[in-house]
């Protein structure tokens, strides 16, 4: 329960501390007095986002606090943060700059903290809530609420997540196999490859770019072996045959140490005569072969094709399609472990069908008796004639997994089906969705009946509504003020109204006036005495009967 709200340069509040009591608690103003303001402090001490665009002109910050009696609900929240807590202060200091800080009984605290402690604490239902409303997505929160199966939904939600999760590990696996497979295709293709080049000798390529420079030159070679031939062995004045004739007169004078020092060049001579004719004779014997020619060219074609495929060098293939032949990639057992994986995924389908069935089966049970539970509320608030239906849709999917009744649907975390509230306030129409038919008031009237039928005051203690009375009068705002006071008798409900019937039952009556003062707006915030709440009504019944 919200005892103390704590205020300070928010808006046009400078500061107010407001006393909030059990029971049915109506905050009542001019329009425009500030009242949504007190709303919204509520919001912001709770975690909700922003909130420096609301500072006070000319201050640097803004504080708020909100004193609770905590429920037991939010006592086991904050067993490991205050375990002896009896009661609960949520403090929060925005800046200009956008800067928050909390405290939760004096501790620094999380804005996800807070907010998720502020959800065991109070349930807000203002114009938001009646957004939300409109959006189907919500509705199926609401019927789980209302028959009791968010454990059930919990659940299936935390096996599809696993089952998520092993889906995409057997996807990951496959792709692993996939590409083992891959490199092991790659390595026998790359293996079949080199060894069919039949590499063996890493110069091989400059051995044959000598011998295609032979063949193609063999006429030239040949007409220079000739001339060789001729000019250093077998010619007439061969260097041969002058080299003899002069080593002849050089032995018979021999005994002239000059002259003998001739003849071991006249000898190398010689030698190098030899040599040459018979370089010349192998010269000779180079033809020119065509055949041979074009083998080679298709050899080197070849190993350059093989070298800019691999980059590597004639050597390095060698020594790589070697490594090849040795190389062994292992699958690492991942058939066994998809094997293992899918078994895994096959029980888990199974149980996820069977936690989906019986979550749908629960939910179309308790659509029933929601359905009827909110039109008898209808009908107290002036809607006799009200038709509310709780619309169910599914998506059959022949790819899936999951089975309802036989039959294959699409599953989500949520279950097989979506929900969608369908309305009717006039006899003769059927029910249609909501943000096609509802006006404001019955809007109001049907948040209202929702919430009553709810079974959330063991959850939250504390209930506000901004103006969930919008839109409706004379005796619908009887029937609206009863209902609200029907509701604050188990709980506390915070209510801003501008229904003198609301705030006739009130159990404390808080007022919002605003004022000029100082050549400033300015707001008082205060809670009425008995005199006082009579002279409220007054004012409310009056502008109430203005036309």
């Amino acid at each position: 329960m919200l005892q103390e709200l704590h205020i300070e340069r928010y808006a046009i509040i400078d500061r107010a501390d407001i006393q909030f009591g059990e029971g049915l608690n109506v905050i009542t103003g001019e329009t425009g007095a500030g009242k949504s303001l007190i709303v919204g402090a509520i919001k912001l001490v709770l975690g909700e986002r922003g909130g420096s665009a609301k500072i006070a002109p000319g201050a640097k910050d803004m504080f708020i606090s909100a004193r609770f009696l905590p429920n037991e609900a939010a006592k086991k929240f904050l067993a490991d943060f205050d375990p002896e807590c009896e009661e609960i202060i949520i403090s929060r200091r925005i800046t200009a700059v956008g800067r928050s800080y909390f405290w939760v009984n004096g501790r620094p605290a999380t804005a996800d903290f807070v907010r998720e402690l502020g959800d065991f604490l109070v349930d807000i239902h203002g114009q938001h809530a009646h957004q939300l409303l409109f959006k189907p997505s919500h509705h199926l929160d609401l019927l789980d609420e209302f028959a009791g199966t968010r454990e059930i939904r919990a659940q299936l939600a935390e096996k599809f997540r696993e089952w998520e999760k092993i889906s995409r590990e057997i996807k990951d696996l496959r792709a692993r196999r996939d590409e083992i497979l891959r490199q092991q295709r790659l390595t026998q293709f790359e293996l079949e490859e080199l060894t069919a080049a039949d590499l063996s000798d890493p110069d091989e390529e400059s051995q044959l770019e000598a011998r295609l420079a032979e063949i193609e030159s063999a006429e030239q070679i040949l007409e220079f072996a000739g001339k060789l031939s001729q000019a250093a062995v077998e010619g007439e004045g061969s260097i041969a045959e002058i080299a003899g004739i002069l080593r002849a007169d050089a032995e018979k004078l021999a005994h002239i140490p000059a002259v003998a020092e001739t003849l071991e060049h006249f000898d190398t001579i010689l030698a190098v005569c030899d040599e040459l004719g018979r370089i010349a004779e192998k010269l000779a014997r180079i033809e020119y072969d065509p055949a041979e020619a074009e083998q080679i060219r298709q050899r080197l074609t070849l190993l350059g094709e093989l070298q800019r495929k691999y980059g590597k060098t004639l050597a390095e293939l060698i020594q790589y399609r070697d490594q090849l032949a040795q190389r062994s990639i292992d699958d690492e057992g991942i058939d066994e472990r998809i094997e293992r994986l899918e078994t895994q995924k096959r029980a888990l389908e199974k149980e996820l069908s069977e936690v989906g069935g019986e979550l749908s089966r629960r939910r179309q049970e308790a659509a029933e008796k929601f359905a009827s539970a909110v039109e008898e509320q209808l009908a107290d608030l002036a809607l006799e004639n009200a038709r509310f239906e709780v619309h169910f849709e599914r998506t059959p999917d022949q790819s899936s997994p999951f089975q309802l009744d036989g039959e294959k649907f699409a599953l989500t975390p949520a279950g097989f089906e979506r929900a969608e509230f369908l309305f009717s306030a006039n006899p003769g129409y059927p029910p249609q969705e909501l943000r096609k038919i509802a006006s404001g008031g019955e809007l109001s009237r049907l948040a209202l009946a929702i919430k009553l039928v709810m079974p959330t005051a063991d959850l939250v203690a504390c209930s506000v509504f901004d103006e969930i009375d919008a839109g409706i009068g004379g005796q619908t705002a009887i029937r609206v003020a009863e209902k609200l006071a029907e509701l604050a008798r188990g709980r506390q409900v915070i209510v801003i109204s501008h229904l003198p019937p609301v705030a006739r039952r009130a159990n404390v009556h808080i007022r919002v006036e605003k004022f000029v003062a100082n050549g400033g707006t300015k707001i008082e915030i205060r809670q009425l005495l008995p005199h006082e709440r009579e002279k409220e009504l007054r004012r409310m019944m009056a502008l109430e009967s203005e036309p």
